[in-house]
């Protein structure tokens, strides 16, 4: 498959055998916050999406607060949720451990699981922030679910 620009793919999956399997492609977007305070970018889910999970690069040291949060909603749903964590946690480091004291991940799966199969899903991702020398790099990924 070829993927032209946001939501647009074209092609056809081919089995080469019959033994063959077919493969998801993993679908990446990236979100760029510094400066801390509050803010929000949109953007949309595309249809038949699933699988989704999530990254969090810090990218420079700021403070010691670890009072940061950052959610992915749409819909009325909160699909991902990441708190209590700073950008004294690490440098340039991909932040994944759900337990301790380092971060909180927690996905909503009943909300993840009900993305619409004929329209997309407007979205939003909302860091709430009370450092200034924040720099995150948010990444959400996730599949399409082709009907098979």
């Amino acid at each position: 498959m070829t993927r032209y620009s946001d939501n647009i793919t074209s092609g056809y999956i081919l089995p080469t055998s019959a033994v063959s399997q077919f493969g998801n492609v993993r679908y990446t977007r990236s979100f760029r916050f510094t400066g801390g305070g509050s803010q929000t970018q949109q953007f949309m889910i595309p249809t038949a999406t699933r699988n989704l999970c999530s990254k969090l690069y810090v990218m420079a040291a700021g403070s010691a607060a670890t009072s940061d949060k950052i959610t992915v909603s749409g819909g009325g749903n909160d699909y991902v949720t990441l708190t209590s964590f700073g950008s004294s946690t690490a440098l340039d480091v991909v932040v994944r451990r759900t337990t301790g004291t380092v971060i909180t991940i927690n996905y909503d799966t009943s909300a993840c699981q009900n993305f619409s199969m004929t329209q997309e899903t407007t979205a939003n991702v909302t860091l709430l922030s009370t450092d200034t020398a924040t720099d995150y790099l948010f990444v959400l990924m996730y599949s399409r679910d082709e009907g098979f």
